[in-house]
Formats: C-alpha cells, sequence, structure tokens
C-alpha cells in the first residue's frame, strides 16, 4: 500500500539532506582538522544508498497500515499535502 508520490518526495528529500550533511561534515574538516568530522561523513555515505531509503520508507507505510487499515486514508492526505501543499490541498 506504499503510496509512490510519499516515497519519491521523501527519498528525495532524505538524500538532499543526506547529500548536504556531506558537504558540510567535508567543510567543517577543512575548517577544524578535527577528525570526527571524517567519521561523520562516513556514517552519512554508509546510509546514502537511495534504494535501501526508498525501502525503508514503502516499509514504514506498509506497517503503518496494517495495524489500522484506514490509516491508509491519513497516508493518502499525506501525500496530497506534500504533492499540493499548504491551503492548495483539495477538500
Amino acid at each position: 500500500m506504499a503510496l509512490t508520490s510519499i516515497t519519491d518526495i521523501l527519498t528525495g528529500s532524505l538524500m538532499s539532506l543526506l547529500s548536504r550533511l556531506i558537504e558540510r561534515a567535508q567543510d567543517q574538516y577543512e575548517t577544524t582538522d578535527a577528525p570526527s568530522w571524517i567519521v561523520i561523513e562516513h556514517w552519512v555515505r554508509n546510509v546514502h544508498d537511495e534504494a535501501a531509503i526508498r525501502a525503508v520508507i514503502e516499509d514504514a507505510q506498509n506497517e503503518f497500515v496494517r495495524y489500522v487499515p484506514a490509516q491508509a486514508h491519513w497516508l493518502a492526505l499525506f501525500a496530497d499535502l506534500l504533492r499540493y501543499g499548504g491551503d492548495t490541498i483539495p477538500e
């Protein structure tokens, strides 16, 4: 029951966030020479896997609906919120 629009948007957002975190860690290492920034960069690179992130998001949606099938409606509303945003959500 995973909704493609939710999966696509959240995967893209998380990949972008992780990419920025990698860049930020590299910048901080160049500025400070603190080895902790290299460790952070490696940790982030280990999870910077689009297929794995997509699978986790799909599994989370499926688990959410599995416990209470009516929650599928909440996922559909969340998908509309992500797609349209703000006041333009259809009623």
